[in-house]
């Protein structure tokens, strides 16, 4: 229970959760969108051996959960409905966009950096998604979405 000695935390406001990122991961940041909200393209590489991909990072308000995307021709699939681990297919500027599952929802709240949260979890994603493009198995363990999955998250 919050008391005044030990106060509930409260949510990371958008400016911080920029100047978070900025600070951290400022070598990976190839766009950034100014206005209401935060929407950044950040190249990730999950390993050294890997291509870098750029990924669209969007989290309009502390009241909802970040959005990662990624255009679906990077991720150079045959079958793009068989992607594993994604909440869907959306079209973003008339593009074809991957709608990243990174975590249960209940594991992340406005409280939580995105620089420490969110953007390793990208990483890891795509890092499991390399090996599953070999295996054809996801090795990244959690669980798949459902449709009430994608509708719930359609929603934030």
């Amino acid at each position: 229970m919050a008391n005044k000695k030990f106060p509930k935390n409260k949510p990371i406001t958008i400016p911080i959760q920029k100047y978070n990122i900025r600070k951290e991961f400022k070598n990976i940041i190839v766009r950034e969108s100014h206005g209401i909200g935060l929407k950044m393209v950040l190249k990730i590489q999950p390993t050294e051996f890997s291509k870098k991909y750029e990924v669209l990072l969007q989290y309009d308000s502390v009241e909802k959960r970040p959005q990662v995307y990624i255009d679906i021709k990077q991720l150079e699939v045959e079958d793009k409905e068989n992607i594993p681990h994604k909440y869907g297919i959306k079209r973003i500027n008339g593009k074809e966009y991957v709608n990243l599952c990174l975590y249960y929802p209940s594991e992340w709240n406005s409280t939580m950096n995105i620089s420490d949260t969110i953007i390793p979890w990208i990483s890891e994603w795509l890092y499991y998604f390399e090996f599953w493009c070999i295996t054809g198995e996801w090795h990244g363990g959690g669980k798949h979405p459902t449709k009430k999955d994608i509708k719930e998250n359609d929603k934030n």
